[in-house]
C-alpha cells in the first residue's frame, strides 16, 4: 500500500508541476506581449501625452493676453519639457492690442521659457493687411520679440520688401529687416 500512496503522491506532484509550468509559460507569454506592444508604441512616439486640436494662451501680470496658440496636434515630452506642434497658428499681441497672426507647419513650445519656434511655410499678417513669408521664426517670450534668420518677404498695399533676417519687437511695435534689403513699390 505504501508504494501505491507514494505513486499517487508522485503523480500528483508531477501533475501540479506540469500545471505550474503551463501557468508560468502563460504569464511569460502575456508579459512579453505587453513588452512588445510597449516597445512598438515607444517606436511611434515617446511623447508623455498627445493631444488633438489644442488652444493655449499666455497672459502677463496685468492679465493682458500676450499670445494665443492653436494647433491641430501636440505631443508633450515631459523629460525634455517641450511640446511639439503640427499645423500651428499663433497670435502675438502688442501692448496696444495690435495682433500679428503667424502660421506654420511645425513648431515647438518650450515649457520652462515659453519660447515658441515655428517652421515650414511661415506666413504672418496683421489687421492692416501687411504680410510676410519666411521659413522659420522664433518667439522670445522674456523679450517679447519675434526673430528669423531666414529670407523674408514683406508685402503691404504700397510696397514689397525682401531681405534676410527679421525682428519684430512687440513692446516697441517695430518690425525691421536686418540685411540684404530690396524694395519694390506696388502699382
Amino acid at each position: 500500500m505504501v508504494s501505491i500512496n507514494k505513486l499517487k503522491i508522485v503523480l500528483l506532484g508531477v501533475v501540479l508541476f506540469m500545471i505550474g509550468l503551463v501557468f508560468v509559460a502563460a504569464l511569460k507569454h502575456r508579459a512579453s506581449s505587453y513588452k512588445d506592444l510597449s516597445k512598438s508604441i515607444e517606436r511611434v512616439t515617446k511623447a508623455t501625452l498627445q493631444l488633438k486640436h489644442i488652444y493655449y494662451t499666455n497672459t502677463n501680470k496685468e492679465a493682458k493676453k500676450e499670445w494665443e496658440l492653436f494647433a491641430d496636434s501636440a505631443q508633450y515630452f515631459k523629460d525634455k519639457k517641450i511640446v511639439m506642434l503640427k499645423n500651428i497658428k499663433a497670435k502675438f499681441y502688442t501692448k496696444d492690442g495690435e495682433v500679428y497672426t503667424i502660421s506654420g507647419k511645425e513648431g515647438k513650445f518650450e515649457i520652462d521659457t515659453h519660447n515658441i519656434s515655428l517652421s515650414g511655410g511661415i506666413v504672418g499678417y496683421n489687421k492692416q493687411g501687411d504680410s510676410f513669408i519666411t521659413n522659420s521664426i522664433y518667439y522670445w517670450s522674456k523679450q517679447r520679440k519675434i526673430t528669423s534668420n531666414d529670407k523674408v518677404v514683406i508685402q503691404s498695399k504700397r510696397f514689397v520688401l525682401e531681405g534676410k533676417g527679421l525682428v519684430i519687437e512687440l513692446e516697441k511695435e517695430q518690425l525691421r529687416l536686418l540685411r540684404d534689403i530690396k524694395a519694390k513699390e506696388m502699382k
